[in-house]
């Protein structure tokens, strides 16, 4: 029989297989004391575990190692602020704005910043790459332009559940930006990363692997080895490695291999961002393996503190947090706790339907999760997952 199913994100939906494989717990900030044993603990209890430590935001260091003060912060959100004003001026095909936005949002970061953290690394890049086009002729202006709309229409089809017109419009894109810019862009890779995100969803797992890994390639020359977008790529390439591993029955190099990408991802991200969005996302996929592997424990431990990440920072009714209480019905069903699956399913479908359109994967999915029994094994569909 195949695994069943749990729910997970990447701001985006998808129907999953799950693996597992023994997992390091997360170091950074453990989600609680190790030394507890949640598979004897009620939900109530897990919950009430994974909150005594608080959300851990990690701080924003000056050019002493020390937490920027009140004016540094006032400065860094104003540099912020250029930096989303930059990208909409390039969205518009704006890039002398974008550039010259982008330029004061690096200018500012320089000051207070040291020169690898990860915001002054962004403008950067954001700034040489808008600057870039400005020397472009006319015609080639223009089709980067259309390029990067195409990048918004993809984002937006793959959120809506829509993988094959995702990957299409970024496929288009990706097509566009190599035609038109220099070898190793970053655009380039954000192309990648879109195409490969939507290989994973559509079953296209070589093609996810090259392109995934592409775009890993990339992002790490232009932006070395401690920016957060390397964390989002290696949850996509730990997600392929664990469908990939139910072919092997999660014994093979699939599943270890799925497991260091989680490893990697969390780590990234803990160190330049903290606990947010994208590593609960990450925790609550390295959860799954946990749970393959028979570490129990460590699987509750996981998604558990996903779900507390998730309902502090997004807020109850937010979409991720449906995904984390889908996903908790589904570990609970596998380990007998029969009472918790119907109203955790339930639950996770009434946040989905009020951010999400009915017929988006994510809610038919749980639709059908309602309507298969509740025993161990049987809770969510085999072949399929949100």
């Amino acid at each position: 029989m195949k695994p069943d199913f749990a729910l997970s994100r990447l701001a985006t939906a998808r129907l999953w297989l799950f693996a597992t494989l023994s997992c390091l717990l997360f170091s950074t900030k453990p989600a609680y004391s190790q030394t507890s044993k949640p598979s004897e603990m009620t939900h109530e209890q897990l919950v009430a575990q994974a909150k005594k430590d608080a959300i851990y935001r990690a701080p924003i260091l000056n050019k002493a190692g020390k937490p920027v003060d009140e004016k540094e912060a006032e400065m860094i959100a104003t540099s912020d602020q250029h930096m989303a004003d930059a990208e909409a001026a390039r969205l518009r095909g704006d890039f002398e704005t974008a550039a010259r936005l982008a330029d004061q949002a690096l200018q500012v970061r320089l000051k207070i910043l040291d020169g690898k953290n990860h915001r002054i690394v962004t403008a950067n890049g954001l700034k040489t790459t808008a600057e870039s086009r400005t020397t472009l002729s006319k015609e080639k202006r223009e089709a980067v332009h259309q390029a990067d709309l195409k990048m918004a229409d993809a984002k937006r089809f793959y959120d809506g559940g829509q993988y094959e017109e995702s990957r299409v419009a970024a496929t288009e894109a990706l097509t566009i930006y190599e035609q038109n810019l220099k070898e190793g862009d970053i655009d380039i890779a954000a192309a990648l990363f879109g195409i490969g995100t939507a290989d994973v969803d559509l079953g296209l797992f070589d093609e996810a692997d090259l392109n995934l890994t592409r775009s890993l390639s990339i992002y790490q020359t232009a932006y070395g080895n401690a920016h957060p977008i390397l964390g989002k790529v290696e949850d996509r390439l730990g997600w392929m490695c664990v469908l990939q591993a139910v072919g092997e029955n999660f014994q093979g190099d699939k599943a270890r291999n799925a497991l260091q990408h989680f490893n990697n991802a969390i780590r990234v991200i803990a160190r330049s961002s903290g606990e947010n969005q994208e590593l609960a996302e990450s925790l609550d996929n390295r959860g799954t393996i946990q749970y393959y592997l028979g570490n129990t424990d460590e699987a509750l431990r996981d998604k558990i503190r996903a779900l507390v990440i998730r309902e502090t920072i997004l807020g109850p009714d937010a979409r991720d947090t449906g995904v984390s209480y889908s996903n908790l019905g589904w570990l609970y069903s596998q380990l007998g706790r029969r009472e918790l699956v119907i109203p955790f399913r339930t639950k996770a479908l009434d946040i989905l339907k009020k951010n999400l359109d009915a017929d988006h994967p994510f809610c038919l999915m749980e639709t059908s999760n309602l309507a298969r029994p509740c025993t161990p094994g049987q809770a969510g569909r085999g072949h399929q997952a949100l």
